[in-house]
């Protein structure tokens, strides 16, 4: 095992130990991006040196989370100070960049990797962010690399995405609108482009953990233009992606030439006249060439010139891996693997004013996995299910085949191209080596029962709770209970659930197919996956139905033609003021909830994050609705004009026992609170309270070390005597501050008393009088917080005593 292999070991245990670590579970190949063999096409790499996190392959914190960074590079420096990394929060600019503290530096030689231990700030609000990191040799940048969530709770929300096909010419044959089609379309004038911009702001608001694709994002005509315009789209999202590739993200484009004499053509065309017969047709061009050049299947398969694969691992990230988040694992698939010559394409198509007119050619566009990848899932799986973990499978073909077809056709042998290059006949979900052609070149020979897509659903019957795809631009959804058979042969161990997503923004499969998404909601350890609206038969969200308009900086509209309430956040950004900010719901005249604050680095303006909902239109509208019929809320922010700041206070206490209420005295608590060496104490700042009765939004403590966290308590054990000094600041529910400081003193404990002192006396100190500051020896479990006046003498004696014992003792 590697050192890198060592290192994403020891990840992977820190995830599954608590808060403070990343969500990566398994990373198969780290250097997926730089071990593709060159193509005679250009890569525009957007995969440079920085491997994880990237924009298909995020991690998700916690507020003041650790993760790692694994950074391909030639330079073997590990001293932390030569490395920067840090947090860019767009759309606001370098004003809001989180600097991050570089905790440790290791390196992988064999792999040319290092890896960089990071911990965000504590004030970087819940929100996605783009990765910088510089140091010798390297300077890089992966947008929507980092996603800081908050903190852990019990219900989220993740969204299913599939099969935008962003140059596929055929939704205009039958659109996907299930709208008024009067949402903003962002300067986009094809509508399903249009379609996919609206779709990324409407995830931007409704702000779930994150989003899984599932695949096709791109048509597979030009990759070059495509994967360039498919990475400019996605850097717009303001969410986190966790992506895999489709088929149309993953045919391999050949060129064909066909070599011979000029005398040689003109006979073979001479002995080839019977294939000339009207109507010419593809099949018969195909026919004649290989009339004309015998076996043509060596020329097409002979000249590689782009793999969508090797695209896609220089764009987005791997094509598999893995992530954990809470009690759920989650493993993105590859399910259009196989070698080139399986995935081979040949595009026909024009390009001009602005049109991609064409369709990539392609035999074979069903699902397959390969064996390595299946030895990996094998493994990642086993090692969930022992953990406890409900497992959750993302892939884009579904792996029980083509269920509209009978059990014997589900499943499609690989064929060789030119065999049906445009795709004709029953549609393709899953393949296997048949006896007719080697798709490996190896001869080898999978029966009809027994393959990967087989092998995968043993595997998802063992161990999983949910498979969700895309592929056939169709909702659809079925629950097997345990024992019940998935496909001939495979029976469920467990209750599976196969769930299906209809396509984004290409053409949809059936009359009643629509553009959308899934909005899934997770509870615990399960997934919610209830239709959207079942009454009206929609079981994906109908995309073009909400956005919201900026009006001015303190004033933004949100829209809302769907059928169900739209819960989401808005985001202000605006000046601070030392009373903060209050949000209304102008024309429902309430109040809307503000849960997070992020303040630029230069201090002078903060993002503001407002909790809202905006109800949907009355049943009577119907759905769609007319246009301009959506429900419209103005939700407004003005000067919290009276406010005042709340009152910061840090309280003390020892061994395990919660602090009371500060004291009443001001002056007693800036004194400094006694504990003694070993003690376990508690720094907490759940006294401090709003003059106005609001709500205390967020807590800051600063530890002596200058380590900030966002809590309302932290603990911690001295070692040794001295003078401490934590801080705080507090906000409230408009946004305003307060800060404090508090001092703790930790002395050596008292010697052990003598035989015959009174039981009454072990309990205090020296210098101590009941009703002062309540310190116990080591294990007691009293309270140290608020000291009155009066015990401060003895206190201060015994800090002397204790510096007066360590000096003689060192002379």
């Amino acid at each position: 095992m590697s050192s890198l292999r060592v290192l994403l070991a020891a990840v992977a245990a820190l995830a599954a130990a608590g808060a403070r670590a990343d969500s990566i579970s398994s990373l198969p190949d780290p250097l997926y991006a730089h071990t593709t063999p060159p193509q005679p096409d250009p890569i525009f790499a957007r995969i440079r040196s920085i491997v994880y996190p990237t924009m298909g392959l995020p991690t998700l914190l916690p507020y003041g989370g650790e993760f790692d960074v694994f950074v391909h590079t030639e330079s073997a420096e590990a001293d932390p100070a030569r490395w920067r990394v840090g947090l860019l929060l767009r759309p606001t600019g370098t004003a809001a960049r989180f600097p991050l503290a570089v905790l440790a530096v290791a390196r992988d030689h064999q792999r040319v990797l290092t890896k960089l231990r990071v911990r965000v700030p504590a004030r970087a609000p819940r929100e996605v962010y783009d990765l910088e990191v510089t140091g010798p040799l390297v300077r890089d940048t992966q947008p929507n690399a980092v996603r800081i969530y908050g903190e852990p709770r019990r219900q989220f929300r993740l969204a299913v995405v599939a099969d935008h096909q962003l140059w596929d010419p055929s939704w205009k044959t039958r659109p996907g609108d299930n709208n008024a089609r009067d949402y903003p379309r962002r300067g986009e004038r094809e509508g399903n482009k249009a379609i996919a911009r609206q779709e990324l702001h409407e995830i931007g608001f409704l702000d779930p953990e994150f989003v899984v694709h599932v695949g096709d994002l791109l048509f597979g005509l030009e990759f070059p233009k495509e994967y360039e315009e498919g990475w400019r789209l996605w850097k717009e999202a303001r969410f986190a992606s966790f992506m895999l590739p489709g088929n149309h993200d993953a045919y391999a484009t050949y060129g064909v030439r066909l070599k011979g004499t000029p005398g040689r053509i003109v006979q073979g065309l001479a002995a080839c006249q019977q294939h000339f017969s009207a109507p010419f047709d593809w099949p018969k061009a195909f026919a004649l060439l290989t009339c004309v050049f015998g076996d043509i299947k060596n020329f097409l398969f002979s000249d590689l010139r782009r793999d969508g694969l090797s695209y896609w691992r220089r764009t987005f990230g791997p094509p598999y891996y893995s992530w954990d988040y809470g009690d759920l694992h989650f493993v993105a698939l590859n399910t259009y693997d196989g070698t080139p010559a399986r995935r081979h394409s040949y595009a026909l198509w024009v390009d001009a004013f602005d049109l991609h007119l064409g369709a990539p050619a392609v035999d074979n566009y069903g699902g397959q996995l390969g064996d390595e990848q299946l030895r990996w899932l094998e493994a990642d799986l086993k090692r969930a299910s022992q953990a406890g973990k409900t497992i959750v499978v993302f892939g884009h073909q579904d792996p029980r085949g083509n269920l509209a077809e009978p059990a014997e056709t589900r499943y499609l042998p690989n064929q060789p191209f030119p065999t049906s290059p445009l795709g004709l006949g029953p549609f393709q979900e899953w393949h296997y080596e048949g006896a007719g052609w080697s798709s490996d070149g190896t001869g080898r020979v999978e029966r009809l029962d027994s393959h990967s897509g087989t092998r995968l659903l043993r595997l998802l019957a063992a161990h999983a709770s949910y498979y969700i795809d895309g592929h056939a631009h169709h909702d659809s959804h079925r629950v097997y209970a345990a024992g019940e058979e998935v496909a001939p042969g495979v029976r469920a161990r467990r209750p599976i659930e196969f769930l299906r997503v209809t396509s984004a923004a290409s053409v949809p499969l059936g009359p009643d197919d629509y553009w959308g998404y899934r909005v899934i909601t997770v509870d615990g350890r399960s997934l919610l996956t209830a239709p959207y609206d079942g009454g009206r038969g929609l079981l994906s969200l109908p995309a073009g139905n909400f956005w919201t308009e900026e009006k001015a900086p303190t004033r933004i509209v949100a829209y809302n033609g769907l059928t169900h309430a739209v819960r989401g956040r808005l985001k202000f950004r605006l000046p601070r003021r030392p009373e903060g900010w209050k949000f209304l719901d102008a024309w429902g005249h309430v109040e809307v909830p503000l849960y997070d604050v992020a303040p630029d680095a230069l201090g002078g303006s903060a993002t503001f994050y407002v909790g809202v909902e905006v109800t949907a239109p009355p049943p009577t509208q119907g759905f769609p609705v007319k246009p301009g019929w959506q429900r419209k809320r103005l939700f407004e922010a003005v000067p919290a004009a009276g406010n005042r700041p709340p009152v910061a206070v840090i309280d003390v206490g020892v061994a395990g026992e919660r602090p009371g209420p500060a004291a009443a005295e001001p002056a007693a608590a800036s004194q400094p609170a006694v504990v003694f060496v070993g003690q376990r104490v508690t720094i907490t700042t759940a006294s401090s309270r709003d003059p106005d009765g609001d709500a205390i939004m967020a807590s800051f403590i600063t530890t002596p070390e200058g380590e900030e966290v966002r809590a309302t308590e932290v603990q911690r054990t001295f070692a040794g005597v001295g003078r401490f000094k934590f801080k705080a600041e507090v906000f409230d529910a408009r946004g305003s501050s307060a800060r404090v400081e508090r001092e703790v003193a930790v002395v050596l404990p008292p010697p052990p008393l003598q035989p015959g002192v009174a039981a009454s006396q072990e309990a205090r100190p020296p210098g101590t009088q009941p009703g002062t500051v309540g310190v116990k020896p080591r294990g007691c479990g009293c309270r140290v917080d608020g000291a009155a006046a009066s015990g401060m003498a003895g206190a201060v004696l015994l800090v002397l005593l204790a510096f007066g014992r360590r000096r003689r003792r060192a002379l």
